[in-house]
């Protein structure tokens, strides 16, 4: 399940999310608003809750805990508050905590001032140090902290001191994320405008291989594309990559129902499913549930070869791919192979695979193929879409 909170001290430039400032005032009825969605579009227990924007870290603590307390899940469930290091106090995390928050991810995107200025985030690397501390002294095991790299006023030599920073720091999950230009935000206007200058591809996938490499020395195990653990991936965001149902609750949430059986992948890779969103406006979304009692916006149902691009752009984001009859490896392009951008490995994740086993295998895309994953995809739905 996850939560949306639209709440901002202030929009970063960059930020294409439901997100807005201002609008403080708007809170208690929202909280009200979500808690009744809840109530009436989760018939059963959540196996993870995500709790996101926004900024949930604005809320009163006396609100978050609300938020959190109301969504029925399972004993050991994995509950993630996202909070920025400037409103991540001692008395937000603690209400978090004692509501059942599991897991803390943190917003740093860069240990640099002057990157931090580019992006407009408010913080400073001495008061995200200071957050950390606080969420381990009030007893969060699991802690993540996300970083945005390749903006243009950043270096190598800065990309590379955030990184150890955020090594110094101890999270044992990490999540780098390249930064990218949406047309309708603050930065997008400003880049298209030559105001801002914007980020380069390839100076993006040099930064991307030096996290790579400097996470897997400090022990990270990467899981997916932009994500690596120490020991416990995010089980809420494997449920996205790999086409789970999940329940998306409050403005702009997203929701999806797959047709098929998941185990844990669709048996019916075009079988697709449907996916409906919330209103994105706080106001617009609270007029619906007071008249209506319903948030839903719109919805599409996925099927066909577009089902297919979603299983297969979706699963290879993570490192251990997906899984392929022997008549569909036959089809991936041998080109692909001798690019070295995909592998393929035992369907049961050993070399010593059964003979059962033998009929299937997985493809994964290799470190090289991570950083190309968007035209491997391509090739590969092309690919698929003829067989």
């Amino acid at each position: 399940m996850y939560v949306h909170v639209p709440f901002c001290s202030a929009r970063c430039g960059y930020c294409d999310f439901a997100a807005f400032e201002g609008m403080d005032d708007l809170i208690p009825d929202y909280v009200d608003a979500v808690v009744e969605e809840i109530g009436s579009r989760v018939p059963v227990e959540a196996s993870t809750v995500f709790v996101g924007g926004g900024t949930p870290s604005v809320l009163p603590p006396e609100q978050l805990a609300r938020l959190i307390g109301s969504v029925p899940r399972r004993q050991g469930a994995e509950v993630t508050v996202e909070m920025n290091p400037e409103s991540a106090t001692v008395e937000i995390l603690e209400a978090a905590r004692a509501a059942g928050a599991t897991r803390v991810s943190m917003g740093m995107q860069s240990a640099l001032p002057h990157v931090l200025g580019y992006l407009d985030r408010a913080h400073r690397h001495d008061t995200l140090e200071s957050a950390v501390r606080r969420a381990r002294r009030v007893g969060f095991e699991h802690l993540n902290v996300d970083l945005i790299y390749a903006s243009p006023v950043e270096s190598d030599a800065d990309w590379r001191r955030t990184l150890e920073s955020t090594v110094a720091l101890g999270p044992d999950h990490v999540s780098a994320y390249a930064l990218g230009i949406e047309p309708a935000t603050p930065l997008g206007v400003e880049v298209a405008s030559g105001a801002k200058e914007g980020p380069d591809d390839d100076v993006a996938a040099r930064r991307l291989e030096m996290a790579v490499g400097a996470l897997a020395s400090a022990g990270y195990v990467r899981y997916e594309i932009s994500n690596w653990a120490q020991a416990v991936p995010c089980v809420h965001n494997l449920r996205y990559w790999s086409l789970g149902s999940y329940v998306g609750v409050g403005s702009g949430a997203h929701s999806y129902a797959p047709s098929s059986g998941t185990d844990p992948e669709p048996i019916d890779r075009r079988a697709g499913g449907l996916r409906t969103w919330n209103h994105r406006h706080p106001r617009r979304y609270m007029a619906a549930m007071r008249q209506d009692g319903v948030a839903v916006a719109e919805g599409e149902r996925v099927a066909g070869d577009t089902a297919l691009l979603e299983w297969l752009s979706l699963g290879l984001r993570r490192s251990c791919g997906v899984e392929l009859s022997h008549e569909e490896l036959g089809h991936v392009p041998e080109v692909l192979f001798e690019a070295g951008l995909v592998e393929v490995g035992a369907s049961n994740g050993r070399p010593d695979s059964e003979p059962q086993e033998m009929h299937k295998g997985r493809l994964a895309l290799t470190t090289k193929g991570m950083s190309l994953a968007n035209a491997v995809v391509t090739e590969l739905s092309l690919a698929f879409g003829e067989c």
